[in-house]
């Protein structure tokens, strides 16, 4: 994004003992740069990734950072991080090993190779350094894309042979360091995220934590970690890719730990007992990245690698989808006529996909309304069958009938868990012919259970199958809310996730704490990444308190569907039990699906106040250096006009054009606390506008950063 006034950059270098030669000792330094908020599409030219063994020294890198190791008689142990936004010089480091200690590798070898993007992933480079060990080898796969100012390494391993798997069993998990830096300055704070999910249970899905750097060692939880000096200057941050920590296997009962001379991830959720020698097995895997300084910064250079874990297809990928189990008949109603009904109603609203939930199959799950239902977590192949005698003729008639009307269709699907997935190639083989027979793209995949390496293992290995089968034109909704599941920073390539199943019914459902769980979930987990409910707000309104000023009959169903646009909108509902002044709100549907590859191609973060029902809040779509798009959403708040934080430029003047409600262009000015006034005349209502940056009176707007 585009500063208004002038901004310094150089560069930051962390380095650590290099083992193979003397201890050096290094000055520190500081460059202090002005934070420039940068876009994904501000990108500069620059070279390839890069990755080299140079005799005994590993180097890694791309135009934003290089990564430089020593392989030495006791393994990988760290040299430097160096990245192109600050400088800054630091004494040696600890010197200790990437693996285990005691553990002395025989030999290792080493393979680089550019993959050339297809529908899944950019371009990117994949290097991989094996280590040999008596008894396992370990891979670490290091990967690496352009512009982008992170490594991924992710863990693999296989143990050689039975007699082997008694000492490996003995590793332990919190010993072995998915990644170790040593640190340059002796005064730190260090943050850590931890996420949940289980949405059933639960309505608050983050944590956050502040504490600072001591000289003994602390652990923290989560997937997310970022340390910064106290003096201020640039940061490193860790995204663990793995589950939940509830949900990680052999969870050592920490994810991080820091002191004030190293930070370090562990836990590979590599369960050794549990492995089958000869076999490779993936463990989670690591993310080491580096940004100016900030919570802005940190959050633009997360979403920065983030964008590359899964490319986002309009065709594909831009969806507004309706399913009906959010009325709670369930599968009651599930018929040709009634699935006919509600594909033209989800027509008439606007919407692009529809998707039929459990019930569509002649073996009823445990869920149905049929006293009948008893599957869950094993299923015949016949069972994938249609029910045969709610739709008769299969599902070729409501296939075509979807199909003529220019609306996407999906199904639901569980995949058998038991045995730790023993059939999964029949499973896999099942969605395919589904997919192939009917033209099915989407599929929401429920009753995930994954608490061993195997399930683990066969799960991944499942999705990745239908992905690489179908060239990536299947898309898997994965259903987070229960059981031992994915979470939102693992295997996140495979799809989007299913987040949350609230219900008027249960009054469980407030439109209030669905924006806040995004808003929460936004700040660190790309928004277009996650499908997001509404439902219908007339249904059960005697189970609210008739005082309740957040009740979903209070809020107007245009707002309900505007606090979904920056994530994939699920209306979750039967569209024919909508009442008549429920379809007024397609016109907005309408326009949104025309801008909404637009507005999901940008860098998603919240704006504004945490939402709970009674503040201004929103967020904004960056889509390049001066330019993008901002949805700006009133609660139940008093004011009719109000400032809100921003990720704007301090000082700027914008030019903001209304695309809903439409109005004339106007002017605005950025405070110098980045905030920015907007006027909307009620409470529970929003405005989406666009925005460009133009210069400021008497001052050209900088270039954009790097």
């Amino acid at each position: 994004m585009a500063v208004c006034g002038a901004r310094g950059m150089g560069s930051v270098v962390l380095m650590s003992r290099r083992l193979s030669s003397a201890r050096r000792t290094l000055n520190h330094t500081l460059a202090v740069a002005t934070l420039a908020i940068v876009a994904a599409a501000s990108k500069p030219a620059a070279a390839a990734p890069f990755a080299r063994l140079e005799g005994e020294t590993l180097v890694l890198g791309n135009d934003r950072l290089t990564r430089t190791y020593a392989l030495t008689a006791r393994g990988l142990e760290h040299v430097e991080l160096t990245d192109s936004v600050s400088s800054r010089t630091h004494p040696a480091g600890d010197g200790l090993p990437l693996f285990g200690e005691g553990y002395l590798p025989l030999r290792h070898a080493f393979a680089s190779r550019t993959l050339a993007a297809d529908s899944i992933r950019p371009e990117r480079l994949v290097a991989e350094l094996d280590f040999v060990y008596p008894d396992l080898t370990l891979r670490r796969e290091f990967e690496l894309t352009a512009h982008t100012p992170a490594v991924r390494q992710t863990w693999w391993i296989k143990i050689h042979s039975d007699a082997d798997l008694a000492r490996v069993a003995t590793l332990p998990q919190a010993a072995l360091p998915l990644d170790r830096l040593p640190l340059h300055a002796p005064h730190w704070r260090v943050h850590s995220v931890e996420f949940f999910d289980r949405t059933d249970e639960r309505d608050n899905l983050t944590r956050h934590e502040s504490r600072l750097a001591f000289n003994q060692a602390e652990t923290l939880r989560g997937n997310l970690f970022w340390i910064e000096p106290l003096a201020g200057g640039p940061g490193v941050f860790w995204l663990k890719e793995a589950p939940a920590a509830e949900s990680q296997l052999a969870h050592p009962g920490h994810d991080f730990t820091f002191a004030r001379d190293h930070a370090a991830v562990v836990g590979p959720g590599l369960p050794f007992g549990e492995l089958e020698p000869g076999r490779w097995y993936r463990g989670y895997g690591v993310v080491t990245g580096v940004y100016p300084g900030g919570h802005d910064a940190l959050r633009l250079a997360l979403r920065t690698y983030q964008k590359t874990l899964r490319r986002y297809l309009p065709d594909r990928d831009a969806m507004l989808m309706m399913n009906t189990w959010g009325d709670r008949n369930r599968d009651a109603r599930i018929n040709d006529a009634f699935l006919r009904a509600e594909v033209d109603a989800a027509t008439r609203l606007g919407l692009s996909h529809f998707q039929i939930d459990d019930g569509w199959q002649q073996g009823l799950s445990q869920n149905s309304a049929k006293r009948a239902g008893r599957k869950w977590a094993a299923w015949e192949a016949a069972d994938w069958q249609p029910h045969a005698e709610r739709l008769p003729d299969g599902l070729g008639p409501i296939a075509r009938y979807a199909a003529e009307r220019d609306m996407a269709l999906g199904l639901w699907f569980n995949p058998t868990r038991a045995d730790s997935y023993a059939t999964w190639e029949r499973d896999a083989a099942i969605v395919l012919d589904l997919h192939r027979r009917y033209d099915m793209r989407y599929f929401k995949i429920d009753g995930m259970e994954l608490p061993d390496k195997a399930a683990d293992d066969r799960f991944r290995r499942f999705c990745e199958h239908l992905l690489e089968a179908s060239r990536g034109d299947i898309v898997l909704h994965l259903d987070a809310t229960a059981g031992q599941r994915l979470g939102y920073h693992y295997l996140t390539h495979l799809g989007v996730t299913f987040l949350q199943n609230r219900y008027t019914d249960w009054a469980n459902y407030y439109p209030h704490a669905t924006l806040r769980n995004l808003w929460m979930l936004a700040h660190y987990v790309p928004p277009e990444r996650l499908q997001i409910e509404f439902l219908n707000l007339w249904r059960n309104a005697a189970a609210y308190r008739a005082d309740d000023p957040l009740a979903p009959a209070r809020i107007p169903f245009d707002y309900a569907f505007a606090i979904t646009l920056v994530a994939q909108p699920l209306a979750w509902f039967e569209a024919t039990g909508l009442p008549e002044e429920a379809f007024a709100i397609a016109p907005l549907v309408r326009l949104y699906r025309e801008l909404q590859p637009q507005i999901h191609a940008g860098h998603l973060l919240p704006i504004g106040d945490e939402p709970d029902g009674h503040r201004w809040t929103g967020f904004q779509s960056i889509l390049d250096d001066s330019s993008g798009f901002i949805l700006v959403l009133r609660e139940n708040h008093p004011a009719d006009t109000h400032t809100v934080s921003t990720l704007l430029p301090a000082g700027c003047s914008l030019e903001l054009s209304p695309v809903w409600p439409a109005g004339p262009v106007r002017l605005g000015r950025v405070g110098s606390d980045r905030t920015l006034e907007f006027r909307l005349p009620a409470p529970f209502s929003f405005e989406l506008l666009r925005y460009r940056v133009v210069e400021p009176s008497g001052a050209a707007a900088s270039p954009p950063a790097p």
